[in-house]
């Protein structure tokens, strides 16, 4: 359409009346801690358990995952330098669980630098796991601890990460909180993330209201 017009073929675009469809407003499909306790058990090993923590507890992405490296952990600030989509760069404060479980696998697995998830064959402990593998190993440990059923349920690695926004999110009520997390640019897409939380406040004040009528 654009090469179009820059040659003069066309005035104006076709479509320039329509509207664009509405994009339907994401839902935020979290797990329960019951099911995480058993994904973490599922875990074959401290670098499988590594992976879980950081998606569930900091949110990170499949990619963001991916793109860590062992000299992006501050070991003095305790804070991690997360590179995700389109290479956006940020610093996150590095939980108690993820620590724990970053010196549990670096114990197993030592390395200096490179990157953090790597490999375990011989010949590829020294490279990186591509984000499309590590999310197929994160659904094969949530069908072998029966959380995923059947393909396209919403039981997946990215579930992992709706979990760790909607939580706090929730227990605060700040919508500004999850979009910090996330690092998205509108806070309508945090919104989402308080959805329960605001349906409580709202059966709270309705409570509230019927025991003044009474």
């Amino acid at each position: 359409m654009k090469w179009l017009q820059q040659h003069r073929l066309l005035k104006s675009g076709p479509f320039v009346d329509l509207k664009a469809p509405k994009v339907p407003r994401p839902v935020p499909r979290p797990i329960d801690r019951v099911s995480i306790d058993a994904l973490v058990a599922a875990a074959p090993e401290a670098r499988g358990r590594l992976i879980i923590f950081l998606m569930f507890s900091m949110g990170l992405r499949c990619i963001g995952v991916a793109n860590l490296r062992v000299e992006d952990i501050d070991y003095v600030s305790k804070v991690l330098i997360v590179k995700e989509k389109f290479g956006n760069e940020r610093r996150l404060p590095i939980t108690a669980v993820v620590q724990r479980a970053i010196e549990n696998y670096l114990a197993e697995c030592p390395a200096r630098t490179g990157p953090l998830i790597r490999g375990q064959r011989r010949h590829l402990q020294h490279e990186g796991v591509q984000a499309a593998s590590i999310g197929k190993m994160v659904a094969e440990w949530m069908r072998a601890a029966g959380i995923k059923r059947y393909g396209g349920d919403g039981r997946n690695a990215h579930a992992l990460r709706h979990t760790a926004l909607t939580e706090p999110a929730e227990a605060t009520g700040d919508a500004f909180l999850a979009q910090e997390l996330a690092r998205w640019s509108s806070p309508a897409t945090a919104a989402h993330y308080v959805r329960r939380a605001s349906t409580e406040r709202l059966r709270a004040a309705l409570a509230k209201r019927d025991e003044v009528q009474q």
